[in-house]
C-alpha cells in the first residue's frame, strides 16, 4: 500500500504537466484577450453606427430647415428675389428651391427616338449649385456614359482640391438651343427611383465627428400640380344639376379623368364618406352639396362619418416617385388598377432588369401611353391661400361692402394691380376704369335693405369720389326701374300719355328717389320741363311695374299681382303740344317765347327721363327714352315696348306692339327679338339676378359664380348728365360693335388685357370665411381667422402636367396643352396627325398672340388672369377663346346668361364667350401652393452611409418671418428589397 501511493504520487508531479498547464492557461488568457478585443471593436463600431445615425439625422433636419426657410422667404410680401414676381410659385431663377413635377421633351420631327428629355429645373435650395456654376434648368435626365439610370448608391467622385467634380461642360450637351453646353456637376437620385433628377451638394458648416462632408441630393416637387382625391370628383358636361358643371367647387375638378379601366370615382366617394347610399339624398352623407360643406371646407377637421384619405396614403403615393413600396394603403386597394398592384408601377428603382430609361420616360410624360403612370398626379393633402401680393387677405368681391373704408380697400387693391412702370396717362384711364368697377362691384353684391323693412334703403346707390381727381364722382349701378312701355291716346285737343315702369330685381324699391322728367326737344316749345315725383308709400315690387298716367281711365291696365298705378296729369310727352281741334296752350316762359304752332303731330323729339336721388339735392339719371313725334296716333292709340328679358331691358329700344292694340301695361311685353337691334353685350344686373340655363329652371343668383365673372359687371355708370344713362352708352358702343367687336372693351374689364391680368391676385370669390363652416374645428369662422384663408384641391397652373390641367371643367386637352406651352414658352405641336405640326411657337408671348400691347416674356404664369392670353395659333381649337371664334350662339352652358324666348343669349362672339372658359375654370385654378413634398438624400463623406426620407411640407400657416413652416410628415424611405 506504501509502495502504490508512492507511485501514484510520482506521476502526478511529472515535469510534463507543468508545460500542458502552461500551454493551456495561455490559450484561455489569448481567448479572453480576443474576446475582449472583439468586444471592443464591436462597441466602438456600435458606437460609430449610432454616432453616423445620428449625423445623418442632423443632417436631415438641417436640410429640412433649409427648405422651411425658403418656403417662408417665398410667402407673398415685400419682394427679395426678383421683383414682381415672389408671389407665383414655378420652377423658375426666383424659386429655385422648386423642381418639375415632370420632364418636359424636345421632340425630334424626324425620329421619336431622339426625343430629349429634360427637367426644366431641380432644387437649388442652398445655392451651391449656382453658385459653382452648375446647371439647374433644362437638365437632361439621359446621364452621361452608357449607364442610363442612376444606382441606388452611386459614387461620388471630387476633384485634385477635394470639391465635387463638376465634370466636362459638354457632356452629353447639345450645342445649341436651351439644352447646349449644361456643366452638369454630378447628376443624382433624389426620390430613388433610379432616374437622375438632382445635383450632389455639400452641405456647407457641417461635418460629422471625424471630419467627414456631408452631401445631399434634394428634390421638391409642388403638391398643388396634382388633383386631390380627397375632394375632386367627376365632371359631366351634360348633367343638368347646376353646381356640378358651373365652375363653383373644387368637386367639379374631374377625377375621373385619371381613373383606369375598372376604377371609378363612385368607390372614392363612398370610401370618404364612410357610406355607400344615394349621393343624390340630402340627408346622406355622400350628399354632393353636404360632402362639400362637412368635408371640403373642412379638411382639416371633418365632422363626423367622413373619412379623408390620410397621411398614409400620401406617402404612399409620394414613395420614391412613380415606384410603390409592398405596402397597401387604403386608397391602393380601392383604386387597385390605378394606383395599386395591379396598375402598370413598378417596385423598384430603375436599372437592370426592371425597366429601362426610356420606359420610365414615356411613362412619366406620354397619357396616351397604356403604361402612363397616374400616382404622380395624385395626392391627398394640397392647399393654397387667398393671399394677394402684399400678404392681406384678397378682397372677396361677393362680400356685402357697407363702409367708405371697404369701398377705399377694394379700390387701392385694383390700383395695386396696375403696372407701376405704366405711363401716366394710361395709368390714371385704367385708374378712373376701376374706380367705376369698384362701386358697381359694391352695388352688384349689396344687399341694402339694413332696417330690413323689405325696400332699398333710401339713396343707397355707392358714391366714390375720385381720390386722385377733385371734382370727379362715380355712381354704383344700383337695382333700379326702367321705362319699358308707352302709350298716346290721341283725342281732338287732348293727348293722354302712359308710362311702364319694370322692376326687374328681386327686391322691392321705393320709388320716393325718383322722377320722371320730360323734355320736349324743339325750338318752338315753351322749354318747360315736366317733372312727376312718386310719394313716399309709392312702390314697385320685384319682377313687377308701375304704371302712371296722365289720366288712367284712358288705358286699359293688366292689374295682376303687384301691379301698381299713379294718375299724374303733368305726364305729357310732347310738353304742351296737343292734337289740333282744341284750345291753343298758354304761351309760357319770357316775353319772346311765341305760342307753338299746332300741328297733326309734334315737331320734335319727346325725351323721358328716370332720374334717382343719390344725396342731398343730387340727382343723376338712371334710365332716358325717346318718344318719336312719328308715334302719335290720329284719333288713334299706339304702345311701344321694350325688351325686357333680363339685361335686355336696360337698352333704349322700343317696338311697337302689333300682337294688342291696347297694349301690355302691366305685363311682360311681347317683342320680337328680332325686331330690336343694339343688343350687344349680355352682363350681371345688380344683385339679384335670375339667368335661366340650358335645361334647368330658372334660379335666383345673389353672388358671382366665379371671380372670372367679374367681367361681367360693367366699368361704366350713371352721371349727372342727361345723356349720361349706362342704356345710352351701352347703345352708343353697341352700334359701334356692329362694326367692330372689340369695341366692348370700352363697357367691361377686357380679360385681353395685359393691364387688367393682375386683378386676379387681389380679387376672388372663393373665401371659405363666408361660408360659415368652421374649417379648422377652432370654434371660430370669422374671416380674421387665418385657417378660413386656405382653400384646397385647386390646380396650381404653373406647376401641374397638362393632363391634370385637362381635368378641370370645361377644358379640352388642346387647350391644356396649350397653355403649358405658353406657360414654358415652348412649341406648341399638334401631334393627332401623321406627323407633328406646328401650332404656335410661344418663345415670343407677343409675337405668337399677336398681341398689341407687349406681355409679360418670363415664363410662367404672374396671375391666373395671364391664361386668358393663350389664343395664338393656327387652329382654333388651342385657344382658350375658342366660344368665340366659331360664329355661333353659345347655347347654354359653360354660358351663363340666355333669354326667355331663345336656348343662347342672342349674342355671337362677344366678350361673355370669349371668356367663358376662364370665367369656369377661374375658381379651381391658382399660380402658387402652400404644399409640398421634399426628397431628400444625404450621405456621410464619398462612400459613407446614406439615408433617404420624403418629407411633407406645409406653409399655409406662415405669414410673417417669425411663422414656422409645419412638418407634416418625416418618413424614413428604406434601400429597396
Amino acid at each position: 500500500m506504501k509502495m502504490a501511493n508512492e507511485k501514484l504520487g510520482k506521476n502526478r508531479f511529472s515535469a510534463g504537466s507543468a508545460l500542458i498547464l502552461t500551454v493551456v492557461l495561455t490559450t484561455l488568457l489569448a481567448a479572453v484577450g480576443v474576446v475582449f478585443v472583439m468586444m471592443a471593436r464591436v462597441d466602438k463600431i456600435a458606437t460609430s453606427a449610432i454616432s453616423e445615425n445620428r449625423e445623418l439625422n442632423f443632417a436631415v433636419e438641417t436640410v429640412i430647415a433649409k427648405i422651411s426657410q425658403e418656403l417662408a422667404l417665398d410667402v407673398p410680401h415685400k419682394p427679395v428675389c426678383c421683383p414682381g414676381q415672389e408671389y407665383y410659385d414655378y420652377p423658375d431663377p426666383c424659386n429655385t428651391w422648386l423642381a418639375s413635377l415632370e420632364p418636359d421633351v424636345e421632340r425630334d420631327p424626324d425620329d421619336p427616338e431622339d426625343d430629349i428629355y429634360y427637367w426644366r429645373q431641380i432644387s437649388d435650395v442652398t445655392g451651391y449649385l449656382a453658385w459653382s456654376g452648375f446647371a439647374t434648368r433644362y437638365v437632361k435626365v439621359d446621364p452621361p456614359g452608357s449607364r442610363k439610370v442612376i444606382l441606388e448608391y452611386p459614387k461620388i467622385y471630387l476633384d485634385i482640391n477635394g470639391e465635387l467634380d463638376g465634370g466636362n461642360d459638354m457632356d452629353d450637351g447639345m450645342l445649341g438651343g436651351v439644352l447646349g453646353g449644361e456643366l452638369r456637376g454630378q447628376l443624382a437620385d433624389a426620390d430613388g427611383d433610379g432616374i437622375a433628377d438632382a445635383k450632389w451638394i455639400p452641405l456647407d458648416n457641417i461635418r460629422t465627428s471625424k471630419g467627414k462632408t456631408i452631401y445631399a441630393a434634394i428634390r421638391i416637387i409642388d403638391n398643388q400640380a396634382m388633383e386631390n382625391v380627397n375632394i375632386a370628383g367627376t365632371f359631366d358636361p351634360n348633367s343638368i344639376i347646376r353646381e356640378r358643371i358651373d365652375g363653383s367647387s373644387q368637386m367639379q375638378i374631374n377625377l375621373a379623368g385619371l381613373a383606369r379601366f375598372g376604377d371609378d370615382v363612385d368607390e372614392i366617394h363612398a370610401a370618404r364618406c364612410d357610406t355607400s347610399d344615394d349621393p343624390n339624398d340630402p340627408n346622406n352623407r355622400n350628399n354632393w352639396n353636404t360632402f362639400q360643406n362637412k368635408m371640403v371646407w373642412r379638411i382639416e377637421s371633418p365632422a363626423s362619418g367622413y373619412l379623408p384619405f390620410d397621411i398614409s396614403d400620401e406617402l404612399e403615393l409620394r414613395y420614391r416617385y412613380c415606384i410603390t413600396s409592398r405596402a397597401q394603403t387604403r386608397l391602393e386597394s380601392l383604386w387597385n388598377w390605378t394606383v395599386g398592384l395591379d396598375a402598370p408601377i413598378k417596385n423598384e428603382p430603375y436599372g437592370g432588369s426592371v425597366g429601362t430609361l426610356e420606359d420610365w420616360q414615356k411613362s412619366v410624360t406620354d397619357p396616351y401611353d397604356p403604361n402612363y403612370y397616374r400616382r404622380h398626379l395624385l395626392t391627398t393633402y394640397n392647399i393654397d391661400r387667398i393671399i394677394a401680393p402684399d400678404s392681406r387677405k384678397m378682397i372677396n368681391i361677393n362680400r356685402e361692402t357697407t363702409t367708405v373704408e371697404e369701398l377705399e380697400e377694394l379700390y387701392r387693391s385694383l390700383q395695386s394691380s396696375i403696372d407701376p412702370y405704366l405711363a401716366p396717362p394710361i395709368r390714371r384711364q385704367i385708374e378712373r376704369r376701376f374706380a367705376q368697377l369698384a362701386v358697381n362691384i359694391i352695388d352688384f353684391a349689396d344687399r341694402d335693405d339694413i332696417d330690413n323693412d323689405g325696400f332699398l334703403d333710401p339713396d343707397c346707390v355707392t358714391t366714390f369720389v375720385d381720390p386722385c381727381v377733385s371734382g370727379i364722382t362715380y355712381y354704383g349701378f344700383e337695382a333700379q326701374p326702367f321705362i319699358t312701355e308707352i302709350g298716346m291716346k290721341c283725342r281732338p285737343g287732348d293727348i293722354y300719355c302712359a308710362v311702364e315702369l319694370y322692376n326687374p330685381f328681386s327686391e322691392r324699391i321705393n320709388l320716393s328717389d325718383f322722377e320722371i322728367e320730360l323734355i320736349y326737344d324743339d325750338s318752338n316749345s315753351t322749354g318747360d320741363v315736366l317733372t312727376v315725383s312718386f310719394g313716399s308709400g309709392d312702390r314697385i315690387d320685384p319682377n313687377s311695374y308701375f304704371v302712371v298716367a296722365n289720366r288712367l281711365s284712358e288705358f286699359d291696365i293688366y292689374r295682376g299681382r303687384g301691379v301698381r298705378v299713379m294718375q299724374d296729369r303733368r305726364l305729357r310727352f310732347f310738353g304742351y303740344w296737343q292734337p289740333p281741334g282744341g284750345r291753343k296752350p298758354p304761351v309760357v316762359g319770357g316775353p319772346d317765347r311765341q305760342p307753338p304752332t299746332l300741328t297733326t303731330r309734334p315737331v320734335g323729339d319727346g325725351i323721358l327721363f328716370l332720374k334717382r336721388r343719390v344725396g342731398a339735392g343730387e340727382w343723376i339719371y338712371v334710365d332716358r327714352q325717346v318718344v318719336d313725334p312719328n308715334w302719335a296716333p290720329r284719333d288713334d292709340e299706339r304702345y311701344f315696348g321694350r325688351d325686357d328679358r333680363g339685361w335686355h331691358v336696360i337698352y333704349q329700344t322700343l317696338a311697337e306692339d302689333v300682337v294688342s292694340s291696347y297694349g301690355s301695361l302691366g305685363v311682360r311685353n311681347d317683342v320680337d327679338p328680332a325686331e330690336l337691334t343694339g343688343h350687344n353685350f349680355s352682363f350681371y344686373l345688380p344683385n339679384p339676378i335670375k339667368p335661366p340655363y340650358r335645361t334647368m329652371e330658372p334660379q335666383p343668383y345673389t353672388k358671382l359664380l366665379t371671380v372670372g365673372d367679374v367681367s361681367r359687371i360693367l366699368t361704366i355708370g350713371h352721371g349727372t348728365e342727361p345723356n349720361s344713362t349706362i342704356g345710352e352708352k351701352l347703345w352708343e358702343i353697341g352700334q359701334l360693335w356692329e362694326i367692330d367687336k372689340n369695341e366692348e372693351y370700352r363697357v367691361r374689364l377686357n380679360l385681353q388685357d395685359p393691364n387688367h391680368r393682375d386683378v386676379f391676385q387681389y380679387l376672388t370669390v372663393f373665401d371659405p370665411s363666408t361660408d360659415k363652416i368652421n374649417n379648422d374645428g377652432d370654434a371660430n369662422t370669422d374671416e380674421n381667422d387665418r385657417s378660413e384663408w386656405k382653400v384646397p384641391g385647386r390646380i396650381n397652373i404653373n406647376t401641374a402636367p397638362w393632363y391634370v390641367i385637362a381635368q378641370l371643367p370645361w377644358m379640352t386637352e388642346p387647350i391644356a396643352q396649350a397653355i403649358v406651352a405658353y406657360r414654358d414658352k415652348l412649341r406648341l405641336l399638334d401631334t393627332t396627325g401623321a406627323s407633328p405640326v406646328l401650332v404656335a411657337d410661344y418663345e415670343f408671348r407677343t409675337i405668337a398672340t399677336g398681341s398689341l400691347i407687349p406681355l409679360r416674356e418670363e415664363p410662367g404664369f404672374a396671375s391666373i388672369g395671364e391664361l386668358n392670353f393663350v389664343v395664338g395659333g393656327a387652329d382654333n381649337k388651342y385657344s382658350i377663346q375658342q366660344c368665340a371664334l366659331d360664329g355661333i350662339d353659345l347655347l347654354g352652358f359653360p354660358d351663363l346668361t340666355t333669354d326667355r324666348l331663345r336656348p343662347g343669349d342672342g349674342v355671337v362672339d362677344d366678350f361673355e364667350e370669349r371668356d367663358i372658359i376662364f370665367s369656369r375654370i377661374s375658381n379651381l385654378v391658382t399660380v402658387r401652393s402652400d404644399v409640398f413634398t421634399a426628397y431628400i438624400l444625404v450621405r456621410i463623406g464619398t462612400d459613407g452611409p446614406q439615408k433617404r426620407v420624403i418629407a411633407i411640407l406645409d406653409r399655409s400657416d406662415v405669414y410673417s418671418g417669425k411663422d414656422k413652416v409645419r412638418l407634416v410628415a418625416l418618413h424614413y424611405v428604406p434601400d429597396p428589397r
